[in-house]
């Protein structure tokens, strides 16, 4: 059984190693990135793929983000009428 469920967006180098540490001792992980083959190599993994960022959020109480620019970030966390509805 899992011990809680953890979110990373950016699934990359680092957010890889992100996902990698928190199954090993019992977390459920659910990523997103927006590489469709960076989401298959960390399903392959096992790590849940959410559909977008807004699932990720609204699936997991703890949020990391992974990006390699802070306009990645800002891309990321630019509103949407999705976003609304878990408070971005």
């Amino acid at each position: 059984m899992a011990k809680g469920k953890v979110g990373v967006v950016g699934l990359g180098i680092m957010g890889g190693a992100f996902r990698a540490e928190p199954r090993q001792v019992g977390w459920h992980v659910v990523g997103y990135d927006v590489d469709p083959a960076r989401r298959r190599a960390m399903a392959r993994a096992g790590v849940e793929i959410a559909s977008d960022v807004a699932a990720l959020a609204a699936a997991v109480p703890t949020v990391i983000t992974s990006l390699p620019k802070p306009v990645a970030l800002e891309a990321t966390r630019r509103p949407s009428s999705r976003h609304a509805s878990v408070g971005w």
